[in-house]
């Protein structure tokens, strides 16, 4: 299984497109769903599962779910450009 963080946004939902293009679906969507359009950006991808961000750490620690894991796409980022936290 392949975790792309920020999975639901612009950037990671095109690698998950790509990642769909090469065959791959076995994909866990990690990201913060805070609004319906989010969705829009993974309504026509293939994937096994999505966690919200905030959960992850308790989906790890179940180790039947870490030892799935093959790879990490970290793509999650605070991308407003209104924080003031540098």
């Amino acid at each position: 299984m392949i975790i792309v963080t920020g999975g639901a946004g612009m950037i990671g939902s095109a690698f998950i497109w790509k990642l769909n293009e090469m065959g791959e679906k076995n994909i866990l969507i990690v990201d913060k769903l805070r609004n319906e359009e989010k969705w829009l950006n993974i309504r026509k991808r293939e994937y096994a599962d999505w966690v919200d961000r905030d959960n992850l750490k308790e989906w790890l620690s179940i180790e039947e779910n870490a030892k799935k894991i093959t790879a990490v796409i970290h793509m999650g980022a605070c991308s407003a450009t209104t924080e003031t936290d540098g």
